[in-house]
């Protein structure tokens, strides 16, 4: 919704960026934050539904799951379904 009203902003003169070029490299970040926030949202729903009926035997096991989750997203390489796989 915030890149709907800055678009229309845009459009309307009354911008808060000083060009369209600045206004483009802030809707890829805001793009990029909102993909980002989407496949964390997802691998943990993902992973949820995964050790649904399982339990962990520490809350350590479960740390190290979720840290490597997150950094399975930071990488963002091209094996990132099979790396979360072999969490399972």
């Amino acid at each position: 919704m915030q890149i709907e009203i800055r678009e229309l902003e845009q459009r309307i003169g009354i911008s808060r960026h000083n060009s369209s070029y600045d206004f483009e490299k802030w809707k890829i970040q805001a793009l990029k934050a909102r993909q980002t926030h989407l496949y964390l949202q997802n691998a943990y729903s993902y992973w949820l539904l995964l050790n649904e009926k399982k339990e962990l035997d520490t809350n350590s096991d479960l740390s190290k799951k979720v840290d490597a989750v997150i950094q399975i997203l930071i990488d963002d390489g091209p094996d990132f379904i099979d790396r979360l796989q072999k969490l399972q």
